[in-house]
């Protein structure tokens, strides 16, 4: 189609067109689809320790149940999103160390219908690792903490990563890399960031896009502190450290 295309259009107009591109629109081919598989890990792994902020979302193995998330967050550990656990979504912010949750079904599911019902449809603030709540939080930061997350990328399972072929994943142009039991997708455009992560069988994924773009968090109002429901200590599924 270019080839007609460009007969048809006058010299004049292209060099107009031309000019006015500035070399195109899109992000810049970052050579990673031609790099050995160890190389883009590496690259990879570097972005991830610089990158600012992103959108995640996708599900990942629990202990026995699918765990969903919807998440937004920045280097400086602040998110917010929803999470979905046995059927259930709550609301989670967290933003200056502190972390909160709202969900009426998930309390009722995993701290009884007595607590959910003093909590209603208000903001808790949960303590990092106590249950349920503040363990589902505590387990996040495996994926939410980019340096973790790094980490994570950086020791493949069975020690060794092999490429695979070149594709296109949520609408990016990707190279794949695989180790014993997970696939990453890594952009070939722009930084050579996660694009998708996923077990090489099954149709769990975390999807990853809005690298860098500012995610600014504010705490809730109307907080119930969850310290003052006393005896509920209940524990909920919590993300395993893949996918």
């Amino acid at each position: 189609m270019v080839r007609p295309l460009r007969r048809a259009a006058a010299p004049a107009l292209v060099a107009v067109l031309l000019a006015g591109c500035g070399g195109g629109g899109g992000p810049a081919d970052n050579g990673e689809g031609s790099r050995q598989a160890t190389q883009i890990l590496k690259d990879t792994v570097a972005a991830l320790r610089g990158a600012e902020a992103v959108h995640m979302y996708g599900s990942i193995p629990s202990s026995g149940a699918t765990f969903g998330i919807d998440l937004r967050y920045n280097r400086s550990g602040n998110l917010m999103g929803t999470i979905t656990i046995g059927g259930v979504t709550a609301s989670v912010v967290v933003t200056g160390g502190h972390s909160y949750l709202k969900g009426r079904a998930l309390f009722a599911k995993y701290a009884g219908d007595q607590v959910a019902a003093v909590i209603g449809d208000r903001w808790v603030a949960v303590p990092a690792g106590a249950g349920p709540g503040g363990d589902i939080v505590e387990s996040l930061s495996t994926f939410t903490d980019f340096g973790k997350l790094a980490d994570a990328l950086s020791m493949p399972s069975g020690g060794a990563v092999t490429k695979g072929a070149s594709t296109t994943v949520d609408g990016r142009a990707v190279v794949s890399l695989r180790d014993a039991d997970s696939i990453l997708y890594v952009a070939t455009t722009g930084k050579p960031y996660p694009v998708e992560i996923k077990p090489d069988v099954g149709s769990q994924a975390l999807h990853f896009d809005g690298w860098d773009v500012a995610v600014d968090v504010s705490a809730p109002r109307d907080v119930l502190d969850f310290s003052s429901l006393g005896g509920a200590t209940g524990s909920s599924p919590t993300p395993s450290a893949g996918p």
